[in-house]
């Protein structure tokens, strides 16, 4: 470990984001916003085109932009990352490959009744009779048109020449305009989301090619065709049959796509990253893309995605970085943040990600980072982490937190000797594909079934290790297929030998798997079957595993595996719950041999909210230095050793992470007994926002096309029923009211998004002209000046003009072509009225502008005091006085319903903080005598954009969608409070 990298690493350890190309683009804005980036240290982007793109994908200008990007990637020392596809799941280049002919396009197989035949898009393969029905199993190719997909449709991904084409579009596309800069300043690719059937478009169907017969035949010994009806129902041995079958399916798709991808990186000097579509558990896996785990064999950068707000998808995460560090990737990435609402914090960022490095996640991918808010932009998966943001100027700090825990989380390597069989093949074995049929793929509607329990015994086993801090890797049969072999007592994967073998409930293994098993017994290896052994061997041979491996350790579930294990390990480290003497399931551990042999240890709280007063015993001696992910500090660490092992205890906030580098050669250091703190409250603040405040108006009155759609009516309901339905060209009128008490002193402004392309805007009747200075930095939000139309009670704003606009449905858009051209895009949005005034409200349901000193900026609560919309900065003063300077002394913060918080002492920086504990040490910056101290705090996005209408509270994920619920509206506006419980001075 390198002291001086840990304080300042490379730039590819820090965080590189889904920068999403959305509109039409500007080099100059483009250059903009990468020293934006840069700046606030994220070390490189992924020009990922996005709902909105106006620019043609892959069009001239499209190239025009990339070549000025990847030039400014030079200038400013980042990385110019490649995305493979309009939007997502890759494979259709955005129309392009689908369109080509219908040879290209996505087959799946289908079993309906007879009745249900569609000729123009199914082919008969076979009929089963079942019930008293007959049944007919056909060939269905998907028809272009579907929306998603820009008007076509998705791609046969299990046909090699299909990928071929994708890649020629892809790679070799942009290898023709930039391919000089490959492996420099665009390093590689990401791939999102392929999949061999996109399972959400036909529920119930299974994935299909013309050449999966023919490899099935050759890899299997049998022809498909004949046992077709096994897939479906529950006939002749169809659980060999459905095995045999997914098994070909996943290989064939790996060939056709995972393979040859990989082939075309490697010849270009990229490094293939991204992720697969669905790999959150066995069912999902099942349906859309096989199984994952042998999918990260072929890329360099194996990854995954991780949305919303929560921390339930261990099997994924540990899926990736079992295979990653098996096979020796350099690193493991993670698409993460995304779904989680505007409101989604700095502490927020560092919870997750806390959690998935102590997985072995260390690339942040963060989604997502929005060119423009423009229109449908604004709801596109947010939250969107850029320069919009009014806490953007504080990122750096996360940045280099990130940027420092990805560094030291790649050094020597992981310290791991547990593995768990993965038991994909057993689903497989019992997937009843049509019990699916009508549901929702993501629901918890799933019907009872043995493939259901051994996908949930899986998730339970894992949890219950993680949590009792027993790591391991899950040992996959294909990848073993290559990589695995027994060594005495040791099972070996790759670069992982592992002492202790888990085989979670299962059906069936392979026959190399059983055979590496019975070498391991014999060798007197540790095996321990959990549950219900299986009794298939390549789901068809039967087999008494009870008997066959006598030796082992039959346990009835994971708690008892646990004691197991535990009772034979002796480097177990314990933490312990103090004050409910209990063990700290919550804490999560990453242990690593550093290349120098001394051991390094990440632990991490893995609860969102919870405060964990724990008590850690460490199961060896030597000397302990804290690393601080947050400054880049290495200090010594007080222990108390004793009888052979060391213990210390630590206050773990929400989302915390302690990393520790022990060095057993060294001696520990005792902890000393410091004097108590002293506090006092500081109050009396004084507080001024540093922006204009904001009122919003989304109520509309539409008229399209001469005829009144809507009436006073919530804007969201014309968006995907109305506007985005209407043709190019159709005119329309907005009508917008406001409320005016107080008419405002100084300028006040509204904010219309692309309001140079309306034919007219009016104030209540007045006409008012776009301006040229745009509202938070977004070329797309266009400042009018109405102070001279602003006038006393209901102010009526109106806009008119020609709906031009190319997105087609929630998160949707269509492919604008070069004909089109110059694209004067309309968007039908809320309008914003910003001034010098404040904001009253009754119940959160009408809003008015009234005079600024209505009630006082209160640093608990600006939302409730004038400012419900707000989005900007808001600064706080008070005087201290201090009859001496201190030894030490700290400000600190309670309640901190705030992104971050900044402190300046006699107008110095002192800091800031964004999670707990919520202190900043000021010692340095206070004098003798009166004391200045200024709080800042910027406040997000949430309350002004929303969505808001939740008074029960947000879902965990907030998508396009959450934004058109009609079931969770409410016209009273669910605010957050935005503010600062109590500051307090702690001094000794």
């Amino acid at each position: 470990m390198n002291t001086k990298d840990f304080k300042k690493p490379g730039h590819r350890y820090y965080p590189a984001p889904f920068w999403s190309w959305n509109a039409e683009l500007d080099n100059d804005e483009l250059v903009r916003q990468i020293h934006e980036m840069a700046d606030k240290g994220w070390g490189g982007y992924f020009m990922h085109s996005r709902v909105g793109l106006i620019t043609p994908y892959l069009g001239k200008n499209w190239h025009d932009n990339i070549r000025a990007c990847v030039k400014a990637a030079a200038e400013t020392g980042t990385d110019a990352w490649l995305y493979d596809e309009d939007k997502w799941p890759s494979g259709f280049a955005g129309g392009i490959v689908p369109e080509s002919g219908p040879e290209y396009r996505m087959r799946v197989l289908i079993c309906v009744e007879e009745k249900d035949l569609k000729p123009e898009t199914d082919t008969l393969l076979t009929t089963h009779e079942h019930n008293g029905k007959r049944y007919v199993i056909a060939k269905h190719i998907m028809p272009l048109g579907d929306t998603w997909y820009n008007g076509t449709s998705y791609v046969d991904m299990m046909n090699p020449a299909v990928v071929k084409k994708f890649l020629d579009v892809t790679i070799d596309g942009y290898k023709k305009e930039v391919g000089r800069h490959f492996g420099k300043e665009i390093p590689g690719i990401f791939t999102d989301e392929p999949c061999y059937l996109h399972y959400g478009k036909y529920l119930g169907s299974l994935p299909w090619t013309e050449g999966l017969p023919a490899f099935f035949q050759k890899l299997k010994g049998y022809d498909l065709a004949a046992s077709l009806a096994g897939l479906f129902f529950p006939v002749g041995a169809y659980r060999k049959l459905r095995f045999d079958f997914f098994d070909s399916a996943t290989r064939l798709f790996l060939e056709s796509f995972g393979k040859q991808y990989y082939k075309k990186c490697e010849e270009n000097n990229l490094i293939f990253t991204g992720h697969y579509m669905a790999e959150d558990n066995l069912q999902s896996q099942t349906q859309w893309v096989g199984a994952a785990m042998p999918m990260y064999e072929f890329q360099h950068w194996p990854g995954i995605d991780k949305l919303a707000r929560h921390v339930e998808q261990t099997v994924t995460v540990k899926q990736v970085s079992s295979a990653a560090e098996q096979l020796k990737k350099e690193r493991t990435f993670c698409e993460v943040f995304g779904v989680n609402g505007q409101h989604f914090d700095f502490k927020g960022r560092r919870w997750i990600h806390n959690w998935e490095a102590a997985l072995g996640v260390n690339f942040v991918n963060h989604h997502l980072s929005l060119y423009t808010m423009m229109g449908e932009r604004k709801r596109d998966f947010p939250a969107n982490f850029f320069y919009q943001q009014p806490y953007w100027e504080h990122e750096q700090g996360l940045s280099d937190y990130f940027g420092r825990l990805n560094y030291m989380l790649t050094r020597g390597t992981r310290d791991i000797d547990i593995l768990m069989l993965h038991p994909i093949g057993s689903y497989w074995s019992e997937y009843d594909v049509l019990s699916f049929k009508g549901l929702n793929p993501w629901g918890a509607d799933i019907p009872e079934s043995n493939a259901k329990a051994v996908d949930r015994s899986f998730k339970q086993i894992t949890d219950r290790l993680l949590s009792r801090r027993l790591d391991f890797h899950y040992g996959d049969e294909m990848i073993m297929e290559n990589h695995g072999r027994v060594d005495g007592k040791k099972w070996i994967v790759g670069a992982g030998a592992y002492d202790y073998v888990i085989v979670p409930p299962s059906i069936t293994w392979r026959m190399k798997t059983v055979d590496m098993l019975t070498t391991f017994a014999k060798n007197g290896g540790t095996i321990v079957f959990i549950g219900n052994p299986p009794t298939l061997v390549d789901a068809d041979k039967p087999v008494d595993y009870r008997a066959q491996f006598s030796g082992a350790k039959f346990v009835a579930n994971a708690d008892e595996a646990v004691a197991f294990i535990r009772s034979l390990k002796k480097d177990v480290i314990d933490v312990r719950n103090v004050p409910l003497s209990r063990e700290a399931d919550e804490i999560f551990i990453h242990q690593r041999t550093l290349e120098d042999g001394r051991t390094l240890l990440f632990l991490t709280n893995t609860h969102e909210s919870k405060v964990i007063n724990a008590r850690v015993t460490l199961p060896f001696i030597g000397g302990v230095d804290y690393l601080s992910c947050e400054t880049g500090d290495i200090v010594p660490f007080p222990v108390t050793s004793e009888n052979g092992s060391m213990r210390f205890d630590y206050t773990f906030y929400a989302g915390d992470g302690l990393m520790l580098v022990i060095d057993k050669k060294a001696q520990p250091k005792d902890p000393k007994e410091l004097p108590e703190y002293h506090t006092t409250a500081l109050t009396a603040w004084k507080g001024i926002p540093n922006e204009d405040n904001i009122v919003r108006c989304d109520r509309i009155t539409l008229t399209m096309n001469g005829e009144t759609v809507l009436t006073n009516a919530p804007l969201h309901k014309a968006w995907a029923s109305i506007f985005y339905k209407a043709a190019d060209g159709t005119p329309f009128t907005a009508e917008y009211k406001f409320n005016v008490k107080d008419i405002p002193s100084g300028k006040v402004n509204a904010v219309i998004e692309m309001a140079q392309n309306l034919d007219s805007i009016t104030l209540n009747g007045k006409p008012v002209k776009p301006g040229s200075h745009i509202w938070h930095n977004d070329p797309a939000f266009i400042m009018l000046d109405i102070s001279k139309a602003i006038a006393k009670g209901v102010n009526v704003l109106t806009i008119a003009g020609k709906k031009v606009n190319n997105i087609t449905a929630a998160g949707c858009h269509r492919r604008v072509r070069e004909s089109e051209f110059p694209y004067k895009n309309t968007e039908l949005e809320a309008v914003y009225i910003t001034g010098d005034f404040g904001v009253s409200s009754w119940e959160n349901r009408e809003f008015s502008i009234v005079k600024k000193d209505y009630g006082s900026l209160d640093m608990h609560d600006i939302t409730l005091t004038g400012y419900p919309f707000y989005a900007g900065t808001c600064s706080f003063m008070s005087k201290m006085s201090m009859k001496k300077k201190p030894h030490e002394a700290y400000i600190e913060f309670s309640d901190v319903q705030v992104p971050s918080v900044e402190v300046r002492i006699n107008g110095k920086k002192a800091g800031i903080v964004m999670w707990s504990p919520l202190r900043i040490d000021i010692t340095k910056l206070l004098k003798e005598g009166s004391n200045t101290v200024e709080v800042v705090f910027p406040t997000d996005l949430y309350n002004l954009m929303g969505p808001n209408p939740y008074p029960m509270g947000l879902p965990k994920g907030v998508s396009p969608g959450t934004f058109l619920d009609d079931n969770s509206w409410s016209d009273e506006l669910l605010l957050l409070r935005r503010g600062i419980g109590s500051v307090r001075i702690a001094q000794r």
